[in-house]
């Protein structure tokens, strides 16, 4: 699902599932987890609705529709006996540009390096997580985010 952000500026994909895995005890199991309401409907009309089961990791990853726009991500997830639901707004599609903080934060959340929250700052995981990306892909590891960087994660992320 990459692109695809959460009004909380979350990636969909990612940062849902991690902050409630991180959030919770070992005992904790994501019991099911849809996407729904996704923005253009269907032919007939009808909205789509897509249901998964969360991997040992706590990972959905599903395919979208091509040209939805918007969505709602519910999860239910059961702790000692007790199952509660969360569920958030995605916007699909609608990431920043690379040349903002916060456009390099999506794309690297997006790829799986935790930047934490896609706030703009460029805090300790940031630069940790521009670090690992430049690692990987055999860039200057600096930890910041130069042209060469940037052009790199396009590039790596697809948009």
């Amino acid at each position: 699902m990459p692109g695809a952000s959460s009004s909380t500026g979350y990636p969909a994909a990612l940062a849902p599932m991690d902050s409630l895995l991180s959030a919770t005890s070992a005992r904790t199991e994501i019991t099911t987890a849809m996407i729904q309401n996704l923005m253009p409907a269907t032919a007939d009309g009808t909205a789509t609705l897509i249901q998964g089961q969360a991997d040992a990791n706590g990972l959905v990853e599903q395919r979208i529709p091509a040209g939805a726009r918007q969505g709602l991500l519910s999860v239910k997830v059961s702790r000692d006996g007790t199952e509660t639901g969360y569920s958030w707004d995605l916007l699909l599609g609608a990431i920043d540009p690379p040349s903002k903080m916060t456009g390099i934060q999506a794309r690297l959340n997006n790829l799986g390096y935790n930047t934490g929250a896609v706030d703009g700052i460029k805090g300790q995981r940031t630069t940790e997580a521009i670090r690992l990306f430049q690692e990987k892909y055999d860039l200057d590891a600096t930890g910041d985010a130069d042209q060469v960087t940037r052009e790199k994660l396009v590039e790596v992320h697809g948009c």
